[in-house]
């Protein structure tokens, strides 16, 4: 909101890497045009991690029925087989950018393996769980972003379910871009096969989005979660400023 764009944000975060001494290491997304340009500007050695043309990649990612990813990392250290106990697809660029972190400070490549089996998630992030109703329930309220609101419907899309529904507040702090960041999302949903509730957040449109105004709003549209032949699963996500997880555990009560 305050920088501009991302092209300013990632100028400014390059400052962190021009800092770095010349024993340190860069550990940098190859698959982000932006983050991946900040190596010219590294005097330190650098670490590329992504899924291909880096030094760590992840191969032969597979979700399970509960969106726990399990991937074959390849690192300069040797490769291993890493499952994670986190959930989403996108986590495994995490894994992998913390893997880079801890091999970089010599730490050996099984325990790093073990210790992303291990790692765990702050609260109401990628929680999932089942409701009394029967339905599914993916808790993400702590926070939203464009990237994170793509990550998390692709995620809900990823779930055994015969109807799919968002929940979703407003994306903060994004200044001219909302309102374009909020229908991208709102279309990628509609692509996914996916109802929108759109809560306080009149920025999502189009024709599967229904909005309403607060959380008890919400509620009353989903008072039908978990009946005979539903097969519900439900997504809650959105800026800190919406309190969805509010939602999220009037859902699980």
């Amino acid at each position: 909101e305050i920088f501009g764009d991302l092209a300013q944000v990632a100028l400014a975060k390059g400052e962190l890497i021009e800092h770095l001494p010349d024993r340190g290491t860069a550990v940098l997304n190859a698959a982000n045009e932006h983050v991946r340009a900040m190596a010219t500007r590294a005097r330190a050695s650098v670490l590329l991690f992504g899924t291909n043309d880096a030094d760590l990649q992840a191969e032969d990612i597979v979700l399970d029925a509960d969106l726990r990813p399990s991937f074959r990392m390849r690192t300069p250290w040797g490769s291993t087989d890493v499952r994670l106990a986190v959930r989403g697809q996108h986590q495994v660029m995490n894994a992998l950018a913390a893997a880079a972190a801890a091999l970089a400070c010599d730490v050996p490549l099984a325990n790093v393996a073990e210790g992303l089996a291990a790692a765990e998630l702050s609260p109401w992030r990628m929680d999932l769980r089942t409701a009394p109703s029967g339905a599914r329930i993916l808790n993400d309220a702590y926070n939203a972003g464009p990237a994170s609101m793509d990550a998390a419907l692709r995620s809900l899309a990823h779930l055994e379910a015969t109807r799919r529904i968002a929940v979703l507040g407003p994306m903060a702090e994004l200044g001219d871009h909302g309102a374009h960041a909020h229908h991208e999302i709102a279309t990628l949903a509609a692509e996914l096969g996916i109802l929108v509730i759109a809560v306080g957040a009149p920025d999502y449109t189009g024709a599967t989005v229904h909005p309403v105004a607060d959380i008890d709003a919400a509620l009353g549209l989903l008072d039908e979660l978990g009946s005979p032949g539903g097969g519900d699963a439900v997504l809650v996500k959105g800026s800190r400023v919406a309190g969805l997880e509010r939602l999220a555990a009037a859902l699980l009560a």
